[in-house]
């Protein structure tokens, strides 16, 4: 069985002991024996399931070794903040020189 957790913008997910009280959004507390797997979900953004076919739909694992020289090179050029080399423009400079005005 897979928990699949996605966090939203507050949530959090941690062990405690077993004799503290949950807190108050706590969204969920799963018994662990000796302690509890606490989901901390203030704002109740986040979500966990059991469904995991959504995972299928994310791009490949970059450390299983299927992620191919192409990908890992245009996923190197995203991270290093070069987006318009791969779109072949700068629209998105251009979408923050508007936010600017």
């Amino acid at each position: 069985m897979t928990l699949l957790g996605h966090l939203g913008m507050t949530g959090r997910i941690y062990l405690a002991r077993k004799n503290r009280r949950p807190p108050r959004h706590a969204a969920v507390v799963l018994d662990l024996g000796g302690e509890n797997l606490i989901y901390e979900d203030t704002r109740y953004f986040g979500r966990l399931t059991l469904d995991t076919s959504a995972v299928k739909k994310l791009g490949p694992e970059p450390l299983d070794g299927a992620l191919t020289i192409g990908v890992r090179a245009v996923a190197e050029t995203v991270a290093a903040g070069h987006q318009n080399q791969i779109a072949g423009s700068n629209a998105h400079c251009r979408h923050r020189q508007h936010l600017r005005e």
